[in-house]
C-alpha cells in the first residue's frame, strides 16, 4: 500500500513522515529526492539553461536563490517543475518496488495536487493524507524558526489552500496540538491501513 502525505508549507508533513517511519513504514521525501537531483550534472545543466549562473555558488545550485526566484515567478516555477517532477515520480516508483509488498510505503509530496503532473502523482497513491493545522498556529511555528512573514505568505500563495487539500485527501492528521497527539493520530491511522493491507484492499481496487 502506497500513501501520499501532503499539506501546506509548515503544516508538519515531515514530522508526520517521521512518525510513520518510527512505526515501521518505508518512507520517502520528494524534497529529499529533489536535493539529490540537484547534485546531478545533467540537472545542473538544465537549471543553468533556465536561470543562468546566478543560481550557482561555487559550482553548486544555491537552493535559497533558486527558491526565491521560483516563488516570485510562476512561469519559472512551472518550468522547473517540468524538469523535476517526472524524475521525482520515477524515483518514487523505483523506491516503491524496492520496499516490499508487506510494507506500508509513505511518500511526502508537498505539491502533490499543484504539480503539473498531479494526476500522475495521485494515481501512485492508494490513499492521500493531509497534514493540517490552524493557519495562525503554523505561522507562529515558522516564525519561531526564523522564517519571515513575507516568505511564509509567498510560499502559501504558490500552494493550494489547506481546505482544498483536505477535501481532496482521504485522511486528515490534525497537527494543531502537541507532538504526542499527532503521533497518536498517526499510530491510529497505521492500524487502519494495516487492516486494509491484511484484507487485500486499497482505494483503487475497491473503486
Amino acid at each position: 500500500m502506497t500513501i501520499g502525505v501532503t499539506g501546506i508549507f509548515g503544516s508538519g508533513k515531515s514530522t508526520v513522515l517521521n512518525y510513520f517511519q518510527k512505526e515501521g513504514a518505508i518512507t520517502v521525501s520528494a524534497d529529499a529526492i529533489v536535493h539529490d537531483l540537484l547534485r546531478q550534472k545533467r540537472i545542473k545543466e538544465a537549471v543553468k539553461s533556465l536561470f543562468g549562473k546566478r543560481v550557482f555558488n561555487h559550482g553548486r545550485i544555491d537552493r535559497k536563490v533558486l527558491g526565491k526566484i521560483v516563488f516570485e515567478d510562476k512561469r519559472k516555477r512551472m518550468q522547473l517543475e517540468k524538469i523535476f517532477h517526472p524524475l521525482v515520480l520515477k524515483r518514487i516508483e523505483v523506491e516503491r518496488k524496492k520496499s516490499g509488498k508487506d510494507k506500508i510505503f509513505v511518500v511526502e509530496v508537498p505539491l502533490l495536487f499543484e504539480s503539473a503532473i498531479s494526476q500522475a502523482f495521485e494515481q501512485v497513491f492508494d490513499y492521500i493524507v493531509c497534514v493540517s493545522a490552524r493557519m495562525g498556529v503554523i505561522k507562529k511555528r515558522l516564525e519561531k524558526k526564523g522564517i519571515s512573514e513575507n516568505e511564509i505568505l509567498k510560499r502559501w500563495a504558490n500552494q493550494w489552500a489547506l481546505s482544498e487539500k483536505e477535501k481532496r485527501s482521504d485522511f486528515i492528521i490534525d497537527n494543531d496540538s502537541s507532538r504526542a497527539e499527532t503521533k497518536k493520530q498517526v499510530c491510529h491511522l497505521i492500524k487502519i491501513l494495516k487492516g486494509e493491507v491484511e484484507n487485500g484492499r486499497n482505494k483503487r481496487n475497491d473503486g
